[in-house]
């Protein structure tokens, strides 16, 4: 009885001490894992920030950029805006006065 309980604690000293060396296993690994990901963090951070820097840059290249056009570009750009207006607007003219007249025809009775 006596050698079952020295063999049941050397057992169980056995599996602490497999425990103890699997906790700090699992300690190592996380610690990496956080390193990893501080990492991670930090390469994104620069990246936005260096996004967000090229963007600004954009805009304000696109606001101080000169508009280099002369009056026929102008003109032409303006004139290829009313045609579109004025087709779209007489589109829908055509198609209200066409509903219009349809509700007020008069119904032919054949019979």
């Amino acid at each position: 009885m006596i050698q079952l309980l020295k063999a049941a604690q050397d057992t169980l000293k056995q599996v602490e001490h497999s425990s103890h060396k699997t906790l700090d296993e699992i300690r190592v690994y996380l610690k990496r894992c956080k390193k990893d990901l501080k990492q991670h963090v930090d390469t994104c951070k620069q990246e936005l920030d260096q996004h967000t820097d090229k963007c600004k840059d954009d805009l304000d290249g696109h606001y101080r950029k000169p508009y280099e056009c002369n009056y026929e570009q102008c003109c032409e750009g303006m004139s290829d805006r009313i045609i579109c207006l004025t087709i779209d607007f007489r589109f829908h003219i055509t198609n209200k006065v066409h509903l219009q007249q349809q509700q007020h025809q008069p119904e032919i009775n054949l019979t």
